[in-house]
């Protein structure tokens, strides 16, 4: 007599690994941006700004994650699969300078979030690093940089110059006569030579 075989009802989950849920996407995403826009916003190239955004995302579990930096956005997307969507996420960068106090915190944080800091202490310290006061005034920076403008521009101005210095006229070789210009006439040529002669 037939009986009945197990439910098929386990057989239609997802076969694969676990996928991360909306909520910890959004939060990891949240934070490489942010990441990403302190470094880009202080100094720093967009192929250095995108390798540490996804070392972040990684180290919280976001393997499939591409990251795209132009001049003036960051945009982020992580791929789950055919199991869920992808997310993406995008933020304008509307100042650039350069802040290497920041870009050593920054990094330092990096290097706490691959050794295992939390999502959420990773964020609390950004915004502390962002909103510390800078041990340096800001007309220290400025005459940093105008120091430097102006050793530049110095060193510049001391370079030979590449234009060409006048030649001096040479006398022609024994055998060619000199031609006389254009527009002269030989009347003017000969009551030239009689008062030179006299």
């Amino acid at each position: 007599m037939l009986t009945p075989g197990p439910p098929t009802v386990e057989l239609l989950h997802p076969v694969g690994p676990q996928v991360p849920d909306d909520r910890h996407v959004q939060q990891v995403l949240d934070l490489c941006i942010r990441i990403g826009e302190v470094l880009l916003s202080s100094g720093e190239g967009s192929g250095e700004t995108t390798e540490t955004m996804l070392r972040v995302a990684d180290a919280f579990g976001l393997a499939a994650v591409d990251v795209d930096i132009t001049f003036t956005a960051i945009t982020i997307c992580c791929h789950r699969g055919m199991a869920a969507t992808p997310i993406t996420s995008m933020r304008l960068v509307t100042h650039r300078g350069l802040d290497l106090t920041l870009l050593a915190k920054v990094y330092r944080l990096v290097e706490r979030i691959e050794r295992g800091r939390g999502l959420r202490p990773s964020a609390a310290a950004l915004d502390e690093a962002v909103t510390a006061a800078h041990p340096y005034p800001r007309w220290v920076a400025t005459t940093g940089a105008a120091r430097d403008a102006g050793a530049t521009l110095r060193a510049a101005d001391r370079r030979p110059s590449a234009r060409a210095t006048p030649r001096r006229c040479s006398r022609p070789p024994s055998g060619h006569s000199r031609t006389r210009p254009s527009g002269v006439s030989k009347r003017f040529v000969a009551s030239a030579r009689r008062s030179t002669a006299g």
